[in-house]
């Protein structure tokens, strides 16, 4: 399902909702007065749907969770597309890990459904939106009828609207790494409902690494065995994405500097480029890469995440690549234009980050639900191929 149906149907399906549930709990809260905030948490319910980015960087909110109540049992509610990254994360059960589908609105409303009644029979004490600002989720996380919901909340900022859905409204801040930001969600359970905004405690100022995951992904798959062996011979894999990002195509290089980098890449000793990702181009366009190994759409998670283990370097945009590429031991380049990598960037020590600060960048925000309205992304295209090649070759040459 595209982004902007999704967008569409949270504004003009979930404003009215949210209204309309928010009524309802004002009244229960008239009738019911609350009584505090004691009870005891058994079980935990993330919600995040879209980006697999954005799952995981939650990882160290949910490790969090894990050593603070050793004893609770945590699940987690995302797309059927992006799960297979929380099966490789391996913190959560895979058989806690509740999926929708998103082929189409019709699946989309079915197991929608089909999934809030399971979740009322089993009694989720606890609910943490990970999303920012979403309806849906707000609303789902209150239909699933746990004491205790915990999101990001507007609070004096105009617009945003998703009503009094959360019990544990959470301040949002955009000067703090996103991971930075779930962990401030995990940190408000059983934080005292007087406390406005949450959560009243000093951030963590060390740096949070992701571990790195090793998969057997290559032993299995005819492609990656030969691609080991070439390494292992003494070639440099060298990974692009090059350019794909149906969901927000704004935040891609121009594909001709991807071309003209590739290029020049392949003019090095004991180098091979291989293209890598997920999404759609015209077949045309990567006819344009000469010499290089074209396995766009061909590999599972664990099979890229294998061959990020056995390659040198991987050039990518801001998107999911590079977040799992920080799983690994490969060396990250990434290219931030309208998003910032103050909020962003891969969980990694082992990376370059170009990024110009143009005036209008970041325009993709929480805040606009990541709508933009550039139409030519200059904070993008002023990043030259040659600046980048430079850092590539140096980094080689180590």
């Amino acid at each position: 399902m595209k982004i902007k149906i999704f967008r569409i149907m949270d504004y003009w399906i979930g404003i009215p909702l949210c209204f309309l549930f928010s009524s309802i709990q004002r009244l229960r809260n008239i009738i019911i007065p609350k009584r505090g905030n004691t009870h005891t948490v058994k079980s935990v319910l993330f919600i995040q749907f879209v980006e697999m980015g954005s799952a995981i960087l939650a990882y160290r909110a949910i490790q969090t969770l894990k050593e603070k109540y050793p004893n609770i049992t945590v699940y987690f509610w995302i797309f059927k597309e992006n799960a297979d990254i929380i099966y490789l994360l391996k913190n959560i059960p895979e058989e806690n890990v509740i999926t929708v589908r998103n082929n189409n609105l019709f699946l989309f409303f079915i197991d929608t459904v089909k999934t809030l009644f399971k979740l009322r029979k089993m009694r989720i004490d606890t609910v943490i939106d990970l999303e920012l600002f979403s309806r849906y989720s707000s609303l789902l996380g209150f239909l699933t009828g746990a004491p205790m919901r915990i999101g990001f909340y507007r609070f004096c900022m105009e617009g945003l609207y998703t009503g009094i859905l959360h019990t544990h409204k959470v301040m949002y801040n955009h000067y703090r790494h996103i991971s930075e930001n779930f962990l401030t969600l995990v940190d408000s359970i059983n934080k005292p409902l007087s406390e406005v905004p949450m959560v009243k405690i000093k951030g963590v100022k060390e740096k949070f690494l992701l571990p790195h995951i090793i998969c057997s992904e290559v032993k299995n798959n005819k492609i990656l065995s030969q691609l080991l062996d070439e390494a292992e011979s003494g070639t440099r894999l060298i990974l692009i994405n090059p350019g794909l990002d149906n969901r927000l195509p704004i935040r891609c290089w121009p594909h001709n500097n991807y071309i003209e980098l590739a290029e020049k890449i392949i003019e090095l000793k004991n180098v091979k480029v291989i293209l890598v990702g997920k999404g759609y181009l015209p077949e045309s366009y990567f006819l344009k890469f000469k010499n290089t190994v074209n396995l766009v759409n061909q590999l599972s998670i664990s099979e890229l995440l294998s061959l990020c283990n056995i390659a040198s370097l991987v050039i990518s945009h801001d998107c999911g690549l590079v977040h799992l590429a920080s799983l690994s031991s490969i060396h990250i380049v990434a290219l931030f234009g309208p998003e910032t990598p103050l909020l962003y960037e891969p969980l990694t020590s082992n990376k370059k980050i170009f990024y110009k600060y143009f005036q209008c960048s970041p325009c993709l925000s929480a805040y606009n639900h990541r709508k933009t309205m550039c139409k030519d992304n200059k904070c993008m295209q002023d990043i030259t191929v040659d600046e980048v090649y430079k850092h590539i070759t140096d980094y080689l040459a180590r």
